[in-house]
């Protein structure tokens, strides 16, 4: 760990002085210019340290958009529909337009989506 940080060394004392890059920015900055392999410790550190949320707002999102979805007119749909249908809109950046197109050549999956075994269980 100590080698580790001495290969680190020279990076980090050119780049942590500056203000006008955040952290995370830095830490990409200091391992894009080194063979991950010698300072692989270190890099298993900062990604840890660095995947820490520095809050709970976005679980808190989540569950208020989990609310909105599971409304009184919705109760018939199962726990897993509202899962997929969460997971679908905060990890897909597509448009109404791309979604469609991207539909148009899935005909089994679209038989799927108009089944009723979604509100089977």
């Amino acid at each position: 760990m100590y080698e580790e940080f001495q290969i680190l060394k020279p990076s980090i004392e050119q780049i942590f002085p500056k203000t006008d890059i955040n952290s995370q920015n830095k830490w990409q900055l200091i391992f894009k210019n080194l063979t991950l392999q010698n300072v692989q410790n270190v890099f298993k550190i900062v990604s840890f340290v660095m995947s820490i949320p520095s809050s709970n707002c976005y679980v808190e999102r989540v569950f208020s958009q989990m609310n909105l979805k599971w409304t009184d007119i919705r109760n018939r749909c199962s726990a897993d529909m509202i899962s997929t249908e969460l997971k679908i809109m905060f990890n897909y950046n597509i448009t109404c337009t791309q979604f469609y197109q991207y539909l148009n050549g899935k005909k089994d999956f679209v038989k799927k989506i108009q089944s009723n075994q979604k509100y089977e269980k």
